[in-house]
């Protein structure tokens, strides 16, 4: 992967490159990388078509760690009209010793879902495809604006990204599980919901179970932590300065960055639809309403904001402390300072571009990687 000086196109000059981008790889369609916390030696890289590839120290493993392929939904068409396939990966906080791990994917169905996964007790670099189970089901989606991300938060909970699915009133409609943060323990539950609602999610206390309602009674879903989101594709927490960080994907005017402490997401408002960017659509107050840190808006640069993470690699220091994020249209790499009350300083496009940017992620070392949809997956070096 060869680092690009920054040229023309946005009006704004680039940052020297603080850092190089080193090639770890090449790949079908890689759409996030991720590790399990403490595993210094392996990367692992997500496929859309449902492959999740194992990189050990430096070199791509030939037997895949998981192989969801004959789950996930076979996409047709274009990216840009066709956004389903495996979007995420996340490993339980105590994944050394419980071997749970967890994926998120539309499957052939055209259901959004969440699985959990079991680590084959006789093979570490394999998953038992015995041991699979829904965790979530979300129903059945459109072709586009999905969300993607699962995280567990700081909470040891799984926090859950969905997007509008085409129907921006989904965003803030409390009955609906689209456009929002959902937060879950997915390993509580019972039969028929195999996963345990948080006592402090905000909306559990005046709501009852999905069908247990009488018909003309509106219930909100307890599984939701924050609306108002369009198309929330990446997310992440950054434990250090205790914040929440989402790229909320815009519709036709403005891409958004949105920063808030996470003891204050639970109940969160973020706008959608009745504000793009900073820009209202629509009059009324919006109660517990989070302004984004950072808006772009629409050009040939911005298209589709990627949410990023805090770079905490001490290898990178001239990045160290900042939020790296950027768009797929460009690919261009941008960083900004963020404060513990989610305020962001000093943006600024990097001398660094990643064509088709789809997602960034870390190792269990903490080093920092971003990931092209046409193939490569790269390291930021210092």
């Amino acid at each position: 992967m060869v680092v690009v000086a920054a040229s023309g196109g946005s009006g704004m000059a680039a940052a020297a490159a603080p850092a190089r981008l080193e090639t770890v790889g090449t790949f079908a369609q890689p759409v996030a990388v991720t590790a399990p916390a403490g595993d210094r030696a392996r990367v692992f890289v997500v496929e859309r078509r449902g492959l999740v590839r194992i990189v050990r120290d430096g070199r791509t493993l030939r037997r895949p760690f998981a192989d969801l392929s004959r789950q996930v939904v076979r996409p047709h068409g274009p990216e840009t009209v066709d956004q389903r396939g495996l979007f995420s990966l996340a490993f339980a906080p105590d994944y050394a010793r419980s071997g749970l791990l967890y994926a998120f994917f539309v499957d052939r169905r055209g259901h959004l879902r969440v699985d959990g996964l079991q680590r084959d007790p006789r093979d570490p670099d394999r998953i038992d495809p015995r041991r699979r189970r829904t965790v979530i089901d979300l129903g059945r989606v459109s072709l586009q604006h999905h969300g993607g991300q699962l995280q567990f938060g700081p909470d040891g909970m799984l926090w859950i990204s969905t997007g509008q699915d085409d129907e921006p009133a989904s965003s803030r409609d409390l009955r609906s599980l689209h456009g929002k943060l959902l937060r879950i323990d997915p390993r509580g539950g019972r039969v028929e919901r195999p996963y345990r609602v948080p006592a402090d999610n905000p909306y559990l206390a005046t709501t009852t179970l999905p069908g247990d309602a009488p018909a003309d009674v509106p219930a909100a879903r307890p599984e939701i932590a924050a609306r108002g989101l369009r198309n929330p594709w990446r997310f992440s927490f950054d434990r250090p300065s205790g914040l929440l960080l989402i790229g909320d994907v815009g519709d036709t005017a403005f891409e958004e960055v949105d920063a808030l402490p996470v003891k204050r997401a639970l109940g969160a408002d973020f706008g959608w639809d009745r504000v793009e960017g900073r820009e209202r659509r629509g009059g009324g107050t919006i109660p517990g309403y989070v302004a984004p840190a950072i808006v772009h808006r629409h050009s040939r640069q911005w298209c589709a904001v990627v949410g990023g993470l805090v770079v905490r690699d001490p290898r990178l220091p001239r990045l160290a402390g900042s939020y790296l994020y950027g768009d797929v249209c460009s690919g261009w790499l941008w960083a900004a300072r963020l404060d513990r009350a989610g305020r962001a300083h000093g943006d600024r496009r990097l001398a660094l571009r990643v064509p088709y940017l789809v997602s960034f992620g870390t190792d269990g070392r903490g080093r920092v990687y971003a990931v092209s949809l046409s193939g490569a997956v790269v390291r930021l070096v210092g």
